[in-house]
C-alpha cells in the first residue's frame, strides 16, 4: 500500500488542532475543563446510543425520555463530582447535581410508569413485565441510601 502524503497532512493537522483544543480545555481554568467534559460526555452518549441502535434494532425504538434521561442523569453525576469547586449564582454545582439527580431518580421512573399505564389502557395489553416494573420502580429506592451516605 502506497503512502498518501495528502491524507497524512490532513490527519496530522487535524490531530494538532484536536490536541490544541483538548489542552486549552484541560489547562485554561476549571470552567473550561467542565465544559470540555460536558461536551465529551454528551457526544459519547449520543455516539453510544447510535451504535447500540445499529446493533440492537429494538434499542432504536426507545423513547426520547429514555434517550435524554440517561444523558441528563450522567450530566448530573458530572455536576455532582465537581467537588464544591464550581459555583453558579452562589450555588455549588455539586449541590445542583445532587438535587437534580435525586429528582431525576424519582421523576423519571414515575413518568415511565405513567407511560406504561397509558399504553396499557390504550391498547388493552400489558406494556411491561415484572422485571421491567421492578427495575423501573425499585432502582431509585435502592440507590437513595447510597446517595445519602455519600453526601
Amino acid at each position: 500500500m502506497a503512502f498518501h502524503w495528502q491524507t497524512f497532512k490532513t490527519r496530522s493537522l487535524t490531530a494538532i488542532v484536536f490536541v490544541m483544543v483538548m489542552l486549552f480545555g484541560l489547562l485554561w481554568n476549571r470552567w473550561s475543563f467542565f465544559i470540555l467534559f460536558s461536551i465529551v460526555h454528551s457526544g459519547a452518549w449520543i455516539e453510544y446510543q447510535r451504535l447500540i441502535s445499529r446493533i440492537n434494532k429494538e434499542y432504536a425504538t426507545i423513547s426520547l425520555l429514555h434517550c435524554y434521561g440517561i444523558l441528563f442523569g450522567g450530566w448530573c453525576l458530572l455536576l455532582f463530582f465537581t467537588n464544591q469547586e464550581l459555583q453558579l449564582f452562589g450555588a455549588h454545582l455539586t449541590t445542583i447535581g445532587w438535587w437534580l439527580g435525586l429528582a431525576l431518580l424519582i421523576i423519571l421512573p414515575l413518568i415511565i410508569l405513567l407511560q406504561s399505564f397509558k399504553s396499557f389502557f390504550k391498547e388493552k395489553q400489558i406494556f411491561f413485565n415484572e422485571s421491567t416494573f421492578d427495575t423501573s420502580i425499585s432502582w431509585p429506592i435502592k440507590l437513595i441510601p447510597l446517595m445519602i451516605c455519600t453526601f
